[in-house]
C-alpha cells in the first residue's frame, strides 16, 4: 500500500536484538518506541521497567530507523503520570526535541491526571520554543 504511511512504535525498554530486528520490517515508513520523556536515572512512575526515551533507550530506536532507511518515531508518554512526575516532564521534553527525531506523539489530554491543563501547557510551551 504505497499510498499508505506505516509506523511501528515499541516498548523503549525491548532489548536491542529486538529493536534490530523490528527495525528492518521491509516497508516501514516510521520506526521508534513509546516511552517517559526522561531518563532511566532520572526515577518517576514508569509504565514498564525502562520504558524512558533520553539517555540510551531512545537513540537506540532512532539509530536502528535510520540504519535502514526508515524515519524516527517516539511516542511521548504524558499520561497517567503522578504530580511530583511533572518537573520530569519539564526537563525531558526540551532535551527530546533537540534529538534527531523525525515524529513526536503525545497524548492530547492525558488520562489519569490530576491537572491534564499543566501537561498541556508544558508541552504547548515546550513546541512554541522548539519552532
Amino acid at each position: 500500500y504505497p499510498e499508505k504511511i506505516i509506523s511501528l512504535f515499541m516498548y523503549a525498554s525491548f532489548d536491542d536484538k529486538t529493536v534490530s530486528k523490528m527495525a528492518e520490517i521491509k516497508n516501514l515508513d516510521y520506526f521508534g518506541a513509546d516511552g517517559r520523556p526522561w531518563g532511566n536515572a532520572d526515577g518517576g512512575k514508569l509504565e514498564r521497567e525502562g520504558k524512558t526515551l533520553l539517555g540510551t533507550q531512545g537513540q537506540r530506536f532512532i539509530d536502528a530507523a535510520h540504519a535502514n532507511n526508515t524515519k524516527s518515531l517516539f511516542l511521548m508518554e504524558n499520561h497517567n503520570m503522578l504530580d511530583e512526575d511533572i518537573p520530569l516532564l519539564e526537563k525531558g521534553m526540551p532535551q527530546l526535541l533537540k534529538m534527531d527525531i523525525d515524529q513526536l506523539i503525545y497524548y492530547y489530554y492525558p488520562r489519569n491526571i490530576e491537572d491534564p491543563d499543566r501537561i498541556m501547557n508544558i508541552i504547548r510551551k515546550n513546541l512554541l520554543d522548539y519552532r
